[in-house]
């Protein structure tokens, strides 16, 4: 448990780069979507998870969501899998930061079914 709780850590913390670079750009172009603003989530990972599946249930209307925890820890599964996965196949980090968008959800795709 506490070697899966340090694997989360460091996959949320590379998240949570990446998400910042991401959310950075967002708020440049547009502060607010469609005029609904997003909830603050203090850069933490875990809270950016439920303002973003509270966002759904409120705004778009979704139904039966997962808890922000269970789909925190399914993100912080794939991306250990990801990780682990890429690496036995000789991708270095540099290469697995710069790998093109369609590669990664081929990957997320196989995962999704393999995970069911």
């Amino acid at each position: 448990m506490v070697v899966e709780s340090s694997v989360r850590r460091h996959f949320a913390k590379r998240s949570l780069s990446s998400s910042r670079k991401i959310n950075m750009s967002f708020e440049k172009r547009s502060p607010t979507y469609s005029g609904i603003d997003i909830k603050p989530h203090g850069n933490e990972p875990a809270e950016m998870v439920r303002a973003v599946r509270d966002w759904f249930v409120e705004t778009v209307g979704l139904r039966r969501v997962h808890s922000a925890t269970k789909i925190w820890y399914r993100f912080t599964d794939f991306t250990s899998t990801f990780y682990d996965a890429r690496v036995a196949d000789g991708f270095t980090d540099d290469e697995l930061n710069m790998m093109p968008i369609p590669e990664y959800i081929d990957f997320m795709k196989s995962w999704i079914k393999k995970s069911r």
